[in-house]
């Protein structure tokens, strides 16, 4: 889903299952998203203001994040090497504890904040 955030920043647009509006974001806010791809291993923390901020091995992002109609954007401060601003992806609803894979990522919904 997050090709941008993989390649330059290891970082990604986390698929959120069932719900398509904000309230998928619920359990994602004092907590963590693990994305693991082939460069790196990052981590999203995002907060209920519409903010974000994400780390890897490269770089530290932030800025802000939107859902409208079934799909997230992630608006980024700057423009993380060979990403587009905003990048979207589909939103679907996780619970803490799960783990998933999508475009050839591993994604985990971690209980709080873990740097």
């Amino acid at each position: 889903m997050y090709r941008l955030l993989a390649l330059a920043t290891g970082l990604f647009l986390p698929s959120l299952a069932f719900a398509v509006g904000e309230e998928a974001m619920a359990t994602r806010f004092g907590n963590t998203v693990v994305v693991q791809d082939t460069l790196a291993t990052s981590r999203l923390w995002f907060q209920p203001d519409h903010t974000f901020r994400g780390s890897n091995w490269l770089m530290d992002v932030g800025g802000t994040w939107s859902v409208k109609e079934g799909t997230i954007c992630l608006h980024f401060d700057e423009t993380p090497p060979f990403r587009s601003n905003p990048e979207c992806g589909r939103l679907t609803a996780r619970q803490v504890g799960d783990t998933w894979e999508e475009e050839g990522r591993t994604y985990q919904l971690l209980e709080g904040v873990q740097k």
